[in-house]
This record gives structure tokens, sequence and C-alpha cells, in this order.
């Protein structure tokens, strides 16, 4: 669950502001009330200016916080069941996981945004938002990478909008969604992984490259602690790098490392 909250000269509809304490305290006060459990996240814009006129700094400010809970019965009512596939239960496989319970669309009621590993997309279905818990049907759904699963919702822009961003293992990528305030997304960035290296530390892969040429009979690393030696010693039973990772690598090289130190070999 996650609601932002953004203040600026333009944008406040969402919060009202008091000073106190010789205009030396702000308290924020939010339009309607928070859920138990709530997560907030609070961007102060870098337009605002304090009572003497004098300017936040120039990235704003951003904070995150999670709305205290009671302990609750753990009684449950079973309202109704929702299938995520396209024509209904009969539908494509999508298997979702991985969600999102946040209010996409500014209506003060969580939707809920399902991460499908089999279909590489993401589903949205809106709250009625009449106190029932009703959800509409699915929306379009949008495309990220096959067998995604590990997500967070972030405002990524501070345009006081909820994004998304969804890593994927089969896919090798991480898929950023900018949220237009209605339920749907906008497809902001797709990072590719594929070729990198995975399950190392950078020791580890540095210990590997230099391993991968024929020339090099051993590698004599430096260690702290007793961790560090058993880490170096285990990247000799790494894989191989990839052709792909050699090559970026070799590029990293020509393009920011030979024209500083080459001249001088």
């Amino acid at each position: 669950m996650t609601r932002t909250v953004m203040m600026s000269t333009e944008k406040n509809a969402h919060v009202h502001s008091a000073l106190s304490n010789g205009n030396q305290t702000v308290t924020f006060t939010p339009a309607r009330a928070f859920s138990a459990g709530e997560v907030v996240l609070l961007n102060l814009s870098h337009d605002l200016v304090a009572a003497d006129a004098s300017p936040l700094r120039s990235a704003g400010y951003a904070f995150q916080f999670t709305v205290g809970v009671h302990p609750g019965s753990r009684t449950f009512t079973f309202l109704n069941v929702l299938s995520n596939r396209t024509g209904g239960p009969g539908g494509p496989q999508t298997r979702i996981y991985g969600a999102q319970a946040t209010d996409l669309n500014h209506d003060g009621y969580l939707d809920l945004a399902t991460v499908n590993e089999v279909s590489g997309d993401v589903r949205v279905t809106l709250n009625t938002a009449d106190g029932q818990g009703g959800y509409t049907p699915f929306l379009t759904p949008e495309g990220i990478a096959l067998e995604s699963s590990p997500n967070e919702q972030a405002d990524f822009d501070n345009d006081g909008e909820t994004d998304g961003c969804f890593s994927a293992a089969n896919g090798q990528a991480v898929t950023i969604l900018m949220g237009n305030g209605d339920g749907t997304y906008d497809h902001g960035q797709t990072i590719n992984l594929s070729g990198a290296p995975h399950g190392m530390s950078m020791a580890q892969f540095a210990l590997r490259w230099i391993l991968m040429f024929d020339a090099v009979t051993c590698a004599i690393p430096g260690a702290k602690r007793p961790s560090q030696v058993e880490e170096n010693v285990a990247a000799a039973d790494l894989p191989s790098l990839s052709e792909e990772t050699m090559q970026k690598v070799n590029q990293i090289y020509e393009q920011r490392i030979r024209p500083l130190v080459h001249q001088y070999w």
C-alpha cells in the first residue's frame, strides 16, 4: 500500500501544511487519513521556500515511512475471486508472482497491480472506490520482461504518480514503468542485464577476469579477513566469463581508461 504526497507551489492537493515554532516547524496533514500499514512517500519540491524566502536545496527532499498499526482481531470476510487472465479463468496462463497494492488514480482507495511471470506483464485492476472492496475488470496489460517477480513502487520522476520497478530472472532485465495517475503506465526504461556476471562479488569478477588470460598462471590477491580469503579462492571455481562480458570490459578500458594510462606503458 503506497501513497505519494507531493508538496510544491503548484501541486499540494493531497496535503495541508502549517507553520509553527517561529516558522521553524512545518506540519503536514493529509487530506484524508492514512490507512493502517500504508507506505507513505513524501516529496518536497525544490521550488518551495521558507517564510524568509530562502529556498530548499536544489534537489528538494524525499521521505518514506510506514503507518503504524495496532493488533487486529484477524477476522476476515470473503468478498470475491479475481482472474487476471485474458478472457477469464480459462484464458492463457499469466502466473502472478508479485503484486502492488497502491492508489494509482488518486481516489483514496487501494488498487492492485499484479506482476506476472509467464505473460511477462503488469495487469492493473482499479478499486471501485465505493467502500465495498470491489474491483473493476483488469486494464490492458503493460509488457515487462519474462519471469519478472521482485518489484518495488516509487515516484521516480517526482511527479506525484506512483511508478513501478520490476526485475526479471529469465528476461535478465529491469523494467521501469511510469504511472499516469489513472491506473495505466508509460514504458519508462528497460535496463538489459544479459551478459552481465551474476552470483559473484566485484573482487571475484576481477579475479575471474584475470584468470581468463592464458598468459596468467596465477593471481595473488590481498585480503584482510579470512572471509575475504575464502571469497578470493572461490573465484577460481566460478564459470568462465562470457565473450560478451569480456568485450564489454575491453570497451570500458578503451573508452575510459586507455587514454589516461596507456601512454605510460
